[in-house]
Order: structure tokens, then C-alpha cells, then sequence
């Protein structure tokens, strides 16, 4: 068969397979058919100087024994030639010094093999491994000889190259989809809610030896470690912290995938802290609530009974003595009430009855004669309904403690989208431009704001105080 048949029947085989060793071990038998030689084998060197055994044909039991131990094992003269970079061409080998370990050892025959050819295996420029080819007795290559074997191995490199890239190819979209799950499982509302567990998951979806995370010099770790040395690692720096990722695996892991997965962890880490910084504002927030409740609600009353307290210890009759009593009774039940929704943090049920029947009922408590009217077309959503009436509470504590006022007017009206609310007592007045809000008015204005809305006093000493709040109208919550 002329040189340019054989180069095809040896490329369509290699263009045939599907996995990297048989199709090699195919197309090393049809060379060997083809021109004649006996044995074959053939080596795919790394990076690092380690060899592996891809397959082989027709060896001589020496080295074929014991699985193959004497072509998988040891250096050899054409391995060290390949390393440093002076095996560029197919070269006849003087003498195998594998066979001559094998001889020694007494491995096994070597049916009189003691040379072998050996070719580098190229796929375009860069060296991927060797092949060798023996016969036995044949001690000598013609130059012709090599040349075809140089063309055949270029064929054999190319092919491994290409399988090689398929295989990493392969290998990347599986660390992509593990990442996709790692991320998926991390960025999850219901996800690890702590470093540890972060770690923890890491080292399950990608199936690291060890993983190694620190944070601001705190360090989270999980798995095996084998010695000091790390085969992949990286750093971020955010915002709030420092970060750096360390991994010890049996295989490389890529850098830009590394990197991906620490994007995530800084973001995820990021969360966390502004989570937890959220939840100490909403902590503040409910303090500052339940502050301002408890003045509208509770610290009123208590005022009110506290008024009645002093009054009775002056010196009334009898009788007036037994109502006074049942009254403060009547203000303390209510306080209970009021201080048990505020830890509940129920919605008030005389508010959603009727608002001009709570008015009235609070309004009693302080012992003022309310007048209530408001338009039945409005409409406000629970949250709103309760931020209106805790104004109207503070109006009517105030007209009750700083004014003369025994009779309030309330009413709220609406124009078009916006509603009128105004409480008017028949007090004293106060002089406005000389007046320092206290922590009830402050209070009044921020139930304003809440409602999207303003809040303006005006008094006078010959009509008393009034109180006008305006703001849009709303079903939704607020």
C-alpha cells in the first residue's frame, strides 16, 4: 500500500471514534498492519513530566506484564528527550531502557525486542506525547520510514488534541452547571443563612478535597487538607469585607470559575450583612413604635387617671367618691386593653366598627364632650384608619392637659382625593409662635408624614385650638 492510502485508511480511522483510547488502539493496529511492525505503544505526557499509558498492541510480555507496570512506571530515555524539549522529530532508539529494566527484573520474554522508534506526538505546534513502534530484531529505521511515522503521529496528536478539548470542554460545562446550583441554592430565600453552611454546600455541589473561605481574618473551612500548597485561589474586596477563597483538588479547577463562584459568595456575604443591618433598623423602627404608642395610648390614660387620683385626694363626698373610683377602674381596664393590643399588635376592633363610636368612647375617658361628623364616603384602609385616630387621641389629650376645653369638635371631610381631617376645641388657647412642641406634637406630625399629608395648628384665645390634617385618600395600606 503506497504511502498517501495508508495515511487515509489511518485518518478515517481516527475520524471514526468515540472514546480516545480504542480509537487510538484502532489506528496503532492499522499502522502496524500496515507497515509491518510488530508492537506498539503510546504515552500522553502533561505539563507536570507525568506519563500515562493511553493503550498499546502487540508489547512483548516483559513489558506487559504485571498490568503493564514497566510502560507505566519509570522514566525512560525518549521521556526525559520529550521534558526538556529535543524530541522534535521521529529518532531511532539505540536501546529500550525499559526492555533493559524488564531484562533485569526478569519480567518476562522480550521475543528478541530491544530497539523501538519513537515519534513525538504534535498537534500543530505543541507536544502532546509519544508513540513507539518495535519489531523484533529490527534494530534500525530508515529515514522514510520515519518520516511516515512522524506523518502518522501527527495525525494521532491531532486527534488526541481534539479529544482533549472535547473532554474540557465537557468538564466546564459540568463545573458551569454546578455552579448554576451553587449559586441557585445560595442567592435562595430559604438558602444557608450562614457562612459555615456556604462552605458546607460548596465542597458538596463541586466535590473539592478541601475549601477554605476567610473573611475580614475569620476563617470558615470544610474537608480534607492535604499539606500547605493550594491548586486554585482568589481574592475579592467589597465594600464591608475581604474575602479570600482557597481550594485543594485532584483536578485543576479553572480560575475565571473560581472567580465566578467568589462574585457570588462577596454578593451573598454583602446580603447578609445588609439583612442583618435591616433588621437592627426594624428593631430601632419598632422601638421608636411602640414608644410613640404607648404615649398616645397608654401614657394617656394613665395621665387621666392620675388626674382623677389628685382630685379625689382633696376631698369629695361620698358619692362623688364612688364614681370617681368606678371611672378610674373604667380608665385602668381600658389602659390594659389598649397596652395588650399594642403587644399583640392587633388592629384596634372599636376603630374598624366606627371611628366616630372610638372617638367618642376616648373621648369620655378624658371626660370631654365630643361632637363627631364625618363623611361616610370615605374610605381608608385599616393602617390609615388607626394613624388618623392615633392623631385624633393626641389632639384630645392635648386640649385635655393644656387647655380649659370641655367640649371637642371633630370632623373629616373629603375633595375630591383629599380629606380633611379637623379637632377643634372651645380651650383657652395658646400663643403658637411661643410654643416648643413636645414629644406628643412631634408625634401628631410624624402620623402626617405617614399618611403622606400635613398637619397645621392654629389657636387663638377666643375660639380655642384647632388642628387640621390634610392628606390624599387611600385604600391601600399605607
Amino acid at each position: 500500500m503506497d504511502h498517501l492510502a495508508m495515511l487515509k485508511e489511518i485518518a478515517k480511522t481516527l475520524s471514526t471514534g468515540t472514546k480516545l483510547d480504542n480509537m487510538l488502539l484502532a489506528a496503532l493496529k492499522r499502522l502496524l498492519d500496515i507497515t509491518g511492525l510488530q508492537s506498539g505503544w503510546v504515552f500522553f505526557i502533561s505539563k507536570d513530566g507525568t506519563h500515562s499509558l493511553i493503550t498499546e498492541h502487540g508489547a512483548p510480555p516483559a513489558l506487559v506484564n504485571n498490568d503493564c507496570r514497566r510502560l507505566k512506571e519509570g522514566g525512560c530515555w525518549c521521556k526525559s528527550q520529550f521534558l526538556k524539549g529535543k524530541l522534535q522529530k521521529a529518532v531511532n532508539i539505540l536501546e529500550c531502557q525499559r526492555l533493559e529494566r524488564a531484562i533485569e527484573a526478569n519480567d518476562g520474554l522480550t521475543n528478541d525486542t530491544t530497539h523501538h522508534a519513537t515519534i513525538p506526538l504534535m498537534a500543530g505546534n505543541e507536544a502532546v506525547g509519544l508513540i513507539n513502534v518495535a519489531s523484533p530484531g529490527k534494530q534500525h529505521f530508515a529515514k522514510e520510514e520515519l518520516e511516515l511515522l512522524e506523518t502518522v503521529a501527527f495525525q494521532m496528536g491531532t486527534s488526541i488534541k481534539r479529544f482533549q478539548l472535547l473532554e474540557e470542554s465537557y468538564e466546564r460545562q459540568e463545573l458551569l452547571d454546578k455552579t448554576s446550583e451553587f449559586t441557585g441554592v445560595l442567592h435562595r430565600p430559604n438558602g444557608p443563612r450562614t457562612v459555615q453552611h456556604v462552605v458546607e454546600q460548596m465542597q458538596l455541589t463541586y466535590g473539592w478535597t478541601f475549601v477554605s473561605l476567610t473573611i475580614d481574618n475569620q476563617g470558615f473551612e470544610v474537608g480534607s487538607r492535604q499539606g500547605k500548597q493550594f491548586n486554585a485561589e482568589t481574592s475579592v474586596d467589597t465594600q464591608l469585607s475581604s474575602l479570600w477563597l482557597q481550594i485543594q483538588n485532584k483536578t485543576k479547577v479553572p480560575q475565571d470559575v473560581l472567580e465566578t463562584v467568589m462574585l457570588h459568595i462577596s454578593v451573598y456575604v454583602e446580603r447578609i450583612a445588609l439583612e442583618e443591618e435591616q433588621q437592627q433598623l426594624t428593631r430601632e423602627t419598632e422601638r421608636h413604635r411602640l414608644a410613640q404608642e404607648l404615649h398616645d395610648s397608654v401614657n394617656q390614660l394613665l395621665f387621666s387617671i392620675s388626674l382623677h387620683t389628685k382630685g379625689l385626694s382633696r376631698g369629695v363626698p361620698e358619692g362623688q367618691l364612688k364614681d370617681g373610683l368606678h371611672h378610674i377602674q373604667h380608665v385602668t381596664e381600658h389602659a390594659l386593653k389598649q397596652l395588650k393590643h399594642l403587644v399583640s399588635h392587633r388592629e384596634l376592633p372599636d376603630i374598624d366598627d366606627s371611628l366616630p363610636d372610638a372617638i367618642i368612647h376616648y373621648g369620655r375617658l378624658l371626660q370631654l364632650d365630643i361632637s363627631v361628623d364625618i363623611d361616610p364616603i370615605i374610605s381608608l384602609s385599616p393602617s390609615c384608619l388607626e394613624t388618623v385616630f392615633r392623631f385624633i387621641q393626641e389632639a384630645l389629650n392635648n386640649a385635655r392637659k393644656h387647655s380649659t376645653s370641655e367640649q371637642v369638635t371633630v370632623t373629616m371631610s373629603k375633595n375630591n382625593d383629599q380629606v380633611t381631617l379637623q379637632i377643634r376645641d372651645n380651650g383657652n388657647g395658646v400663643d403658637v409662635a411661643e410654643l416648643v412642641e413636645g414629644f406628643g406634637v412631634r408625634h401628631m406630625r410624624t402620623r402626617a408624614a405617614e399618611l403622606q399629608g400635613t398637619a397645621k395648628m392654629t389657636s387663638d384665645s377666643d375660639t380655642g385650638t384647632t388642628w387640621t390634617l390634610v392628606f390624599p385618600e387611600s385604600e391601600e395600606p399605607i
